[in-house]
């Protein structure tokens, strides 16, 4: 009689994927849709416009061409058992150098790592390590000499850019776990959100060169229900907030309300375009709308995701041909849209045959698959 077990085996493991702690020296084996398999959490571009860099709870960050949809790279953080490993923040520096990744990253004394790559030479060159929870956000100052860190640890870390190191430079106590975070790129004020708080705090940088930061915030408030999102507009001029009461909020940079816009469900993700005339905003049924600013009239709807949407860009570069790029629904697909029009430009799913590897790995490193074409 034939024994089919080998077969069996072979089916399993093209089925599932099967991850041990790298660093306990077993390997990995990984099988690679070449698309993420679980939330995207955080969706950023390049400043030149051609790649999209996507961070996810798969443990995995990935690099795409924005141009052709493929995948050039994969950064996997060390992988352990549960929540350990997955990513929920990435950020990429003004002069396109840099890119940070961060998460429930943790080392072997408990405390979690922040990621640093350059992006140029496909390297790691920096691991910060100061946060002792999972870090929930990331963001460059406009000027790129800081990065920014908030977390579970109930802190907000500014980290110099000076050199590879990234020594941290102040340190702001935000009063709880510090669950979302935006800086304004033109004034460096940073907005903060502490876990089930429905007012912003805003702080400045103003003293951060010389280790000191005002730590007392100034406080946006009209909110009813808890804050889930921010984003600063790249002219500095507006922030815009939601809630898990339904509500999307366009501020003015001094605390002002522009409009309280009325939604139909939570929203998840928010952008803004490069020049400030468009606002998007995605719910958590994968409907996004568009608006027109200052005014906050409704441009148009887009319906192409199946279902929640957390993060959300808009490509730097297209000459005044605005670009949305969005993640999210069931099959945590990337979708570029029109923002005028809400029609959609193209899909990126991921393409390719699977890929079986096996790696090792010990230490704070991400591991790096490089993809040609699609191919390993």
């Amino acid at each position: 009689m034939k024994n089919y077990l080998p077969s069996f085996v072979a089916c399993l493991c093209w089925l599932f994927t099967i991850n041990v702690s790298a660093q306990t020296g077993i390997p990995r084996i990984i099988i690679n849709s070449m698309g993420h398999s679980a939330k995207v959490q955080n969706l950023s571009f390049t400043p030149d416009g051609e790649k999209i860099i996507t961070v996810s709870e798969d443990k995995t960050a990935r690099v795409w061409n924005f141009n052709t949809g493929e995948m050039l790279k994969k950064y996997e953080s060390q992988i352990g058992d549960g929540f350990d490993g997955m990513l929920y923040a990435s950020a990429v520096s003004p002069d396109g150098k840099w890119l940070a990744i961060g998460g429930l990253t943790p080392t072997k004394d408990n405390q979690v790592y922040i990621a640093v790559i350059d992006l140029a030479k496909n390297l790691q060159v920096s691991t910060i390590v100061g946060h002792t929870d999972v870090v929930n956000s990331l963001a460059f100052s406009g000027d790129g000499k800081y990065l920014l860190s908030c977390s579970d640890d109930g802190n907000v870390k500014v980290w110099s850019t000076k050199t590879v190191q990234f020594e941290m430079t102040a340190n702001i106590p935000a009063g709880g776990p510090a669950k979302y975070m935006a800086v304004n790129p033109v004034t460096n004020d940073v907005a903060v959100v502490v876990e089930g708080k429905s007012e912003i705090q805003v702080y400045n940088l103003v003293g951060v060169d010389k280790g000191a930061v005002k730590t007392t915030p100034r406080l946006f408030k009209k909110h009813r229900g808890e804050v889930n999102k921010l984003a600063y507009a790249a002219d500095g001029s507006f922030l815009a907030s939601s809630s898990f009461s339904k509500e999307l909020i366009l501020w003015r940079a001094d605390g002002s309300v522009v409009k309280d816009f009325s939604v139909e469900n939570n929203i998840n993700a928010i952008a803004f375009s490069p020049d400030a005339k468009i606002m998007v905003a995605l719910d958590e049924r994968g409907k996004g709308m568009s608006y027109g600013l200052p005014s906050g009239n409704k441009f148009t709807d887009f319906s192409g995701h199946d279902n929640t949407v957390f993060a959300a860009a808009f490509c730097p570069t297209e000459n005044g041909n605005y670009v949305v790029a969005s993640a999210g629904g069931n099959n945590n697909e990337i979708y570029l849209w029109n923002p005028i029009n809400g029609k959609t430009i193209r899909k990126i799913r991921g393409k390719g045959s699977a890929i079986q590897d096996i790696e090792f790995g010990a230490g704070l490193e991400l591991f790096i698959s490089t993809q040609v074409n699609g191919k390993p």
